[in-house]
């Protein structure tokens, strides 16, 4: 659809290297962000204002004060209140034209098809890895893109999985779960903020054709080193998700 008036005024700091063709694509775009704590509440917080046109946003959690040192989309009124419709309320008022779906629930096995429903990406901002493989398996089976994202202290991770050419996250992480995982991860503050925006950078690379993917790659961030660590990945032979290879 083209773009209105209205649109080329928000979008014009960005529409000369997107193009009005890339922003009109954006624009198309229909996004899960499942997590919408640190990492997937920054990602939310700039998929709404660089224009994409639908966002679901799942998450089942009451906002808490100790969510306030790193989740931006919330405040000390908010404590007590489902983090999806705080969230749909702010957003909202930062870009009216996106279609904002706020959804309080869990990913489960009983629930994956209709929350997927027709997305076209996903954006991880979860903190567990069952939900995690949950939604790698979901995207592998409808072959859309899932933007993983992980962080503990100052430590945090990456990886852009595209289903059918880079290692999916079971041939990533093995499809290991902790006996027990940890009731919550320690984070600095701006640690989530950091890989949410980079998440949603990469998304767009991604859909608009762009150089810089990290297709293949798991890019790791610690507090030692000013550069990324990069650690190159690939298929696991037989995966019980993504297949094998030759």
């Amino acid at each position: 659809m083209k773009l209105s008036k209205e649109e080329k005024e928000r979008y014009s700091r960005q529409l000369p290297v997107l193009k009005e063709k890339g922003q009109e694509k954006v624009n198309d775009l229909k996004v899960l962000v499942s997590g919408v704590g640190g990492i997937g509440g920054t990602a939310a917080e700039y998929l709404v204002r660089l224009g994409i046109g639908e966002i679901r946003l799942l998450d089942p959690d009451t906002v808490e004060l100790s969510n306030l040192n790193r989740q931006i989309l919330y405040n000390k009124d908010d404590i007590g209140r489902n983090k999806v419709d705080v969230a749909f309320e702010k957003l909202k008022k930062v870009n009216p034209n996106v279609d904002i779906e706020p959804i309080p629930e869990k990913l489960r096995r009983d629930n994956l098809h209709e929350i997927f429903g027709d997305m076209d990406a996903f954006v991880d901002g979860l903190d567990n890895m069952q939900a995690r493989y949950l939604a790698n398996k979901e995207c592998v089976k409808k072959d859309i893109p899932y933007f993983h994202a992980a962080c503990e202290g100052f430590e945090s991770r990456l990886t852009t999985i595209i289903p059918n050419e880079t290692p999916c996250l079971n041939c990533i992480y093995g499809g290991k779960i902790e006996i027990k995982e940890k009731e919550y991860e320690p984070t600095v503050g701006v640690v989530p903020g950091k890989i949410g925006i980079i998440e949603v950078e990469q998304l767009i690379k991604y859909f608009l054709d762009l150089k810089g993917l990290f297709k293949d790659k798991l890019v790791i961030f610690d507090e030692k080193n000013i550069k990324p660590r990069i650690i190159d990945l690939r298929k696991k032979k037989n995966c019980e998700v993504c297949g094998s290879i030759d």
